[in-house]
């Protein structure tokens, strides 16, 4: 909801801004599509990881008290207390394999990542255009600059994170990042959008 409401007032800004139709299109049906995107995924994971992580805490602690009681117990009751520890214990493991397997953690991590850096680039452009209005080009091509590096940081760091084996290591590969434009600067189109 924050987002949202964040998302309004941004708009409302930016379309003071931009006189050219396809400008507003670019604002409205991408960068707001992408950020709202992302902080669905985001939120999604998050709570996936969160509830993940309590059930495997709740059912780790669970096998802990299942052991130490059927240590004293006898009998039929021995029996069916050493058959629901090994119970809780394999629905622990599968919990605890669930993080590891789906990585919550990394995917909530690189789609907040992403709704920041776009929420920044749509600031920064809103910052850049609210004076006399005689830098909107030069602020249009910095958002898309922004925007398209954004997005590229996003593709190679899901890339990096569904390739490789292990979740252990939460860092993507360092390095630059590589323009989706192939060049120092986006297309004339991209900039000229009508």
């Amino acid at each position: 909801k924050d987002v949202q409401i964040q998302l309004r007032s941004m708009h409302h800004a930016a379309e003071q801004t931009m006189e050219w139709p396809g400008r507003k299109a670019f604002w409205c049906q991408y960068w707001e599509f992408q950020v709202l995107t992302a902080a669905e995924r985001e939120y999604a994971n998050r709570g996936y990881e969160r509830l993940g992580r309590f059930a495997a805490l709740i059912l780790l602690l669970g096998v802990t008290a299942l052991a130490s009681v059927s240590v004293f117990a006898t009998g039929p009751s021995a029996t069916w207390l050493a058959g629901l520890t090994a119970v809780v214990a394999w629905l622990a493991a599968i919990a605890t394999g669930a993080l590891g397997i789906f990585r919550y953690g990394d995917r909530w991590s690189k789609s907040h990542t992403v709704r920041s850096g776009l929420m920044t680039a749509g600031w920064n452009y809103i910052n850049a255009t609210t004076g006399d209005g005689s830098d909107r080009e030069q602020a249009w091509k910095a958002f898309l600059e922004e925007t398209e590096a954004v997005m590229a940081t996003y593709e190679q760091r899901y890339e990096y994170l569904t390739s490789r084996p292990s979740a252990t290591v939460r860092t993507p590969p360092h390095g630059p990042v590589v323009s989706p434009w192939r060049g120092s600067a986006p297309p004339s189109w991209a900039l000229n959008l009508r």
